[in-house]
């Protein structure tokens, strides 16, 4: 959308009439941007949170089963002799 209103105030010839619709696109980018601002970062910044603490599930699943094992081969769990 922005791309056809910059490409349309390319074309006018009249400076102060230029001038003026530039100060339109840019009130209107303006606004654009603060809506994103209000909008999407939030929404963004939720998701990365998300994905952020999943990812470090994962890890922290991983890294417990590592030592799960390490835990069952330490200790005088080692030393059980074969009741017999």
């Amino acid at each position: 959308m922005h791309e056809y209103v910059f490409a349309g105030i390319k074309k006018v010839k009249d400076p102060e009439r230029k001038t003026e619709q530039m100060k339109i696109y840019c009130e209107m980018l303006e606004h654009h941007l603060d809506e994103e601002e209000e909008d999407l970062f939030p929404r963004f910044k939720k998701i990365f949170a998300t994905s952020t603490s999943k990812k470090a599930a994962v890890n922290y699943s991983k890294v417990r089963k590592k030592t799960d094992i390490a835990k069952k081969k330490r200790g005088a769990t080692r030393f059980k002799t074969k009741k017999g």
